[in-house]
């Protein structure tokens, strides 16, 4: 199923702001402009790609989200 924006919900944009970059080079850091959507989703559509950046997933409710300190303080930025 291909997923269409204009089937998601707008949520806003976010900010996010690094000392460090992806690249590991000195001086510099990183500035991530996020627009954030939310999406209902079938079983089929929530297999995520691993990687470098990402070594698990794991889901959970805004409620879990919110309480877990071990959750990116960016990533719960967005249920707040």
């Amino acid at each position: 199923m291909a997923l269409l924006r204009s089937s998601a919900q707008w949520l806003g944009v976010y900010e996010h702001f690094y000392d460090s970059n992806a690249g590991r080079v000195e001086g510099f850091g990183t500035h991530y402009v996020v627009l954030a959507y939310t999406l209902q989703l079938n079983e089929s559509d929530m297999a995520l790609p691993l990687g470098e950046q990402h070594s698990q997933y794991r889901w959970a409710s805004k409620e879990e989200i919110l309480l877990d300190e071990t959750v990116h303080l960016h990533s719960r930025a967005y249920f707040e």
